[in-house]
């Protein structure tokens, strides 16, 4: 296995954990970091070094827009809900 797939690999639970986050949905975020994870697979050649992480959080993160943009009545992601953090 390439240091890459390893990397790739090793980022696994936290993809999951971001997903889940983006998401609020197990499913949905499961269905993402598999999509981003083929995707990132699939590229490997187009990835010219740097910090594998940033990377693949920047695939999920298009990918989760890109759903919520094309069927936004099956989920929401946090920044379209309307629950509001106790924080802010």
């Amino acid at each position: 296995m390439t240091a890459f797939r390893q990397s790739v690999e090793a980022m696994i639970p936290a993809l999951r954990r971001y997903a889940r986050a983006l998401a609020r949905d197990a499913d949905v975020a499961d269905d993402l970091v598999q999509d981003t994870l083929v995707r990132a697979l699939r590229s490997e050649r187009l990835f010219l070094g740097g910090d594998v992480r940033s990377w693949l959080y920047t695939i999920l993160t298009n990918l989760t827009k890109r759903k919520a943009a094309i069927s936004p009545a099956r989920w929401r992601p946090w920044w379209r809900s309307s629950a509001r953090c106790c924080c802010w």
